[in-house]
């Protein structure tokens, strides 16, 4: 049977625990994850005392994170990005757009740069429309942003235009 080992969380955890939780954990993941990466700290009276400076320093470090989204969140949220593309058929693309054309269309139309990880696309977008694009960020946050593909006049590449 595997030996546990009681570690004291110095940040949140994904299925484990929050910030300044004591855990019992396989003695393994603590010695070569936890403790390894700054994740845990061993549990002892000492450490405890130090765990309440670092868990309000995290606690202000994900506020800050938290109203960082939440501004962009305000500028983005169900703004309207206009692409042209060429066609061939009725409303077939050349090519497609991506996760990479819509930040690069965010930047240059509403000034306002995410990254390309936030953008839930589940695969490239082949025709002509609109579409409402799902924005998701970390600690729950998420949105949208409305994306409109018109048919460009010129055989050129998928490009932004100003809206």
């Amino acid at each position: 049977m595997a030996k546990k080992m009681s570690v004291i969380l110095m940040s949140d955890v994904r299925g484990l625990g929050a910030a300044g939780q004591t855990v019992s954990v396989a003695r393994g993941y603590a010695m070569n994850y936890l403790l390894v990466y700054g994740f845990a700290m061993i549990d002892s009276g000492a450490n405890r005392l130090r765990i309440d400076s670092v868990v309000k320093t995290h606690a202000k470090k994900v506020a800050t994170e938290i109203a960082d989204i939440q501004s962009i969140l305000t500028q983005v949220n169900d703004k309207q990005i206009r692409l042209t593309a060429s066609v061939h058929g009725e409303d077939e693309l050349y090519g497609s757009v991506g996760v990479t054309d819509i930040v690069a269309a965010l930047r240059e139309q509403h000034q306002v740069v995410i990254e390309r990880s936030a953008i839930q696309l589940s695969s490239p977008i082949r025709v002509l429309g609109d579409f409402d694009i799902p924005l998701s960020f970390d600690h729950g946050l998420s949105g949208t942003i409305r994306l409109s593909i018109t048919k460009s006049d010129t055989k050129k590449k998928t490009t932004a235009s100003a809206s």
